[in-house]
């Protein structure tokens, strides 16, 4: 379960960067050359979904093994970060479901992203890093 937090950094980086900036390099490409460039937009979402799975899966390791090494004294709700964590994982497979939606059989006329918690997705944005960085911090202060 700690596969990605013993890659090298610039392995991470490259998971998270490096294949994601290539294929993008790889696909405008193929849609500059082709004659019909909208057949490989249905990509996109499988792409993002990569991405976000190696990005909240790494934070979600991190966090949860940050929080076992915690002194008894200090209470932290790993509750509350995985339930933060989760809700952009919702998110984000709701926006790929629209995007498949409107290309194939227009599920969706209106074409519209529904707005399902854009002030509140903010908030997590902020509270998931802050709590591993809190970890990191008392953790280091105790060495």
């Amino acid at each position: 379960m700690n596969i990605l937090l013993r890659l090298k950094h610039w392995q991470l980086f490259l998971l998270l960067i490096g294949i994601p900036m290539i294929l993008e390099f790889v696909f405008i490409g193929i849609i500059i050359t082709s004659q019909k460039p909208t057949s490989l937009i249905f990509i996109f979402p499988f792409i993002m979904i990569f991405v976000m799975g190696v990005f909240f899966d790494w934070f979600y390791e991190l966090g949860t093994n940050l929080h076992k090494k915690l002194p008894d004294t200090v209470k932290m709700s790993l509750m509350r970060f995985k339930i933060f964590l989760l809700i952009p994982i919702v998110y984000i497979l709701c926006i790929c479901i629209f995007i498949f939606g409107i290309l194939f059989n227009n599920i969706f006329p209106t074409r519209e992203l529904p707005n399902i918690g854009c002030s509140f997705s903010f908030f997590r944005y902020i509270y998931s890093p802050c709590f591993v960085f809190f970890i990191a911090c008392i953790l280091s202060q105790k060495h």
